[in-house]
């Protein structure tokens, strides 16, 4: 399945919410070094309780909007 996700970096809370369609996943790590990124699949990975090479981000790698494949 893909999913579309908007990455809320730097936030003060941890989570995951739906809004309109599109996944909001709010990481208090910084998109510098590819943090932001590995945190976000590391909450996914645990939202959807699959293992974390099932999650890969197809779109977006460098921006707050992202495409994320996450197998079945």
């Amino acid at each position: 399945m893909k999913i579309e996700v908007k990455a809320h970096t730097g936030s003060k809370v941890e989570k995951i919410e739906m809004k309109d369609g599109i996944w909001h996943i709010y990481t208090h790590k910084p998109p510098a070094d590819n943090e932001a990124n590995q945190q976000i699949t590391k909450m996914l990975s645990d939202y959807f309780d699959k293992p974390i090479t099932d999650i890969r981000i197809v779109r977006g790698i460098s921006n707050s909007n992202k495409i994320i494949e996450i197998d079945d």
